[in-house]
């Protein structure tokens, strides 16, 4: 689908550069894991989809690394993480 020209290390994450993607910078920079990502379902991600790094490594950007969720979802992952619990109050 995308066809990364070449990655550049930038700060704590990996881009791909790929300038006729919709979503890249000036410079046809866009985020490595979300062009895996993208080139895996054949898709371009919708803007609630987050793909979460599972070993926590953000430059470890193999699809077997890579776990499509949305925004609340990745909230918890990274909430367990930290030890923190999720709970849904209901008002009586």
């Amino acid at each position: 689908m995308w066809n990364i020209e070449k990655i550049v290390k930038k700060g704590d994450y990996l881009y791909a550069v790929v300038k006729e993607h919709p979503k890249a910078t000036k410079h046809g920079y866009v985020l490595l894991h979300r062009v895996v990502m993208e080139n895996h379902l054949n898709r371009l991600l919708n803007e609630d989809e987050v793909v979460h790094h599972r070993n926590k490594d953000k430059k470890d950007c193999l699809i077997s690394n890579l776990e499509l969720t949305n925004n609340s979802e990745h909230a918890k992952l990274h909430g367990q993480e930290q030890g923190q619990e999720w709970f849904v109050l209901k008002c009586p």
